[in-house]
């Protein structure tokens, strides 16, 4: 073992004297004596053992290239993240992102209950109550659920902006071990992120089948018809923000399609994504409401061409806004 230690001493004599490359070194030195002690243990010499060992861990640049380090840039000053930074950040990635899908289906299931609310009144379940009153009923769940989504977008939204230094380039570095744990990790959620993103736009395209299918039973089930679409919906856009979520935290530890973006513009794009899929939301919702309780679907495709003039304000607004922060 005197051999493989003298032998890494010299393959660091020339490196910078800094942190990173002091765990590379201390990374590399584990990894050696765990290669030799398997060789030993298989019957190898100790020449031969020492041979193997230093033939595949002995070449600098590649070691280089494997653990991502470019000695002509400023990542050498870069923090080392803790252990303790990383399962913080993936379990608040990972409960953030259950709220904020709960809270887009909310966005969604509000207009549901509307519908809900409008179809047991037409279909005379409700005859005790005032057409009326129960349409205020159905606008008072509707606003409180989307009032509840806001909450919860709002709420999380400042839970996760704590890590905002993760989602940009050369705010920190991993070592050799947790680099490879993550993309452990990654590699076991992928089945799942898969499936779940095969499952999650199934159900959205799927969907309408609901809504046929209560037509096709009986015209004045088409409330329910869109009720269970909505619902679909919801469950089928949950499935994609919380397993794209866990899936794009692992990304941005291993700073995989990480942009070279400030603080501020990651805040803004957040920020402006949020409101852009609220928008979308309701305005989706709308139209369907519009279209099969009140039958305008000659007019109401116009509520999609609105929702993109509001987004468009909203962001060129904000823009102007926060220019000078």
């Amino acid at each position: 073992m005197d051999t493989i230690m003298n032998y890494l001493e010299n393959m660091f004599a020339s490196m910078p004297k800094s942190k990173q490359m002091q765990q590379l070194k201390d990374d590399l030195l584990v990894h050696m004596e765990d290669k030799y002690q398997e060789l030993k243990r298989a019957g190898k010499s100790e020449n031969e053992a020492i041979g193997v060992v230093i033939g595949e861990f002995g070449n600098m640049e590649e070691i280089m290239d494997e653990f991502g380090i470019d000695l002509d840039d400023d990542r050498a000053n870069e923090p080392f993240l803790m252990d303790e930074e990383i399962e913080e950040y993936l379990h608040v990635s990972k409960k953030t992102s259950i709220w904020i899908g709960i809270g887009v289906g909310l966005c969604i299931i509000s207009a549901a209950m509307f519908v809900f609310i409008a179809g047991l009144q037409n279909n005379g379940f409700l005859n005790e109550i005032p057409v009326k009153t129960a349409n205020i009923i159905g606008v008072i769940c509707l606003i409180v659920f989307v009032a509840i989504a806001v909450g919860l977008f709002i709420y999380n939204g400042m839970k996760i902006e704590k890590y905002d230094y993760i989602h940009t380039e050369h705010a920190f570095q991993l070592s050799f071990e947790q680099k490879n744990s993550i993309q452990t990790r990654k590699e076991a959620h992928q089945p799942k992120y898969l499936a779940a993103l095969i499952c999650g736009i199934a159900l959205i395209i799927l969907s309408p089948v609901v809504l046929f299918t209560t037509l096709a039973i009986n015209e004045q089930f088409t409330h329910f018809g869109v009720v269970g679409l909505l619902w679909i919906v919801a469950i089928g856009i949950f499935l994609l923000i919380f397993f794209t979520t866990e899936m794009d935290a692992y990304k941005n530890l291993l700073k995989e399609g990480v942009a070279s973006k400030s603080k501020k513009n990651e805040k803004r794009d957040r920020i402006t994504g949020a409101v852009a899929v609220i928008i979308w939301s309701l305005a989706t919702i709308i139209f369907l409401i519009s279209g099969f309780l009140y039958n305008q679907w000659h007019i109401n495709w116009l509520v999609f061409a609105i929702a993109g003039i509001f987004i468009g304000m909203f962001n060129a607004a904000y823009s102007i806004l926060t220019k000078n922060e």
